[in-house]
């Protein structure tokens, strides 16, 4: 009797076994780019104070600075409101100006003042003053898959939106496979309208208009 269940235990273990071995394919990381060290977590101290904030991110300088190179360098001496009275009503545009000039530390003492006072247009002017290229979005997409292809320093993504725009940091990416697809691949941006890591797709990375590097 014992001989008999010993070998139904045996008959029933070998019917566990799958017919044909089942092997995981491993995932091959093709490119890791992690600027993870050397990009802070900053929230924008204006409405439109993304791309001094993205710049304070990646450089340490104030955004309030940033802002007063702006205003400085493309502002000052232009009889206009280059933002629109419907974006800053003219008397507002004026006075703030005014307050500039009497004071050069106003964008860092009066934030709210100036905290409409953004890139307009995305001036690429401004990011060349403060020491970012552009670079093309082609070059970019070859340096996050290309293991030969190095990036020295973390990098600014720009999406316009209307009138408006948007600037964020891109912090880290993780292509698997040759895949931006694959369930392992990964993108990583530091959005300033937060100041929080924020996972983003290989489309979404490609829908920003404009690249800057340090």
């Amino acid at each position: 009797m014992k001989q008999k269940i010993l070998s139904l235990i045996i008959i029933l273990m070998a019917g566990a076994q799958p017919l044909f071995p089942f092997e995981w394919e491993e995932d091959t990381l093709t490119k890791e780019v992690d600027f993870s060290e050397e990009v802070d977590d900053v929230v924008q101290d204006g409405d439109a104070w993304c791309v001094y904030a993205s710049m304070e991110a990646v450089d340490g300088t104030e955004q309030c600075t940033h802002c007063f190179n702006y205003i400085h360098n493309f502002l000052v001496g232009k009889d206009y409101n280059v933002y629109g009275s419907s974006y800053i009503p003219d008397d507002k545009y004026k006075a703030a100006m005014e307050m500039f000039n009497n004071n050069s530390n106003s964008t860092c003492t009066s934030k709210e003042t100036f905290s409409k006072f953004g890139v307009a247009g995305g001036d690429n002017r401004f990011f060349e003053s403060e020491g970012y290229n552009n670079v093309s979005g082609t070059t970019f997409a070859k340096q996050l898959m290309n293991p030969n292809e190095y990036i020295s320093s973390p990098v600014l993504l720009q999406k316009a939106d209307g009138e408006f725009g948007h600037c964020v940091v891109f912090v880290r990416s993780q292509y698997y496979n040759k895949d931006w697809y694959d369930r392992s691949s990964s993108i990583t941006i530091m959005d300033p309208s937060d100041g929080h890591i924020h996972d983003i797709s290989w489309d979404d990375l490609m829908s920003y208009d404009a690249v800057y590097s340090k």
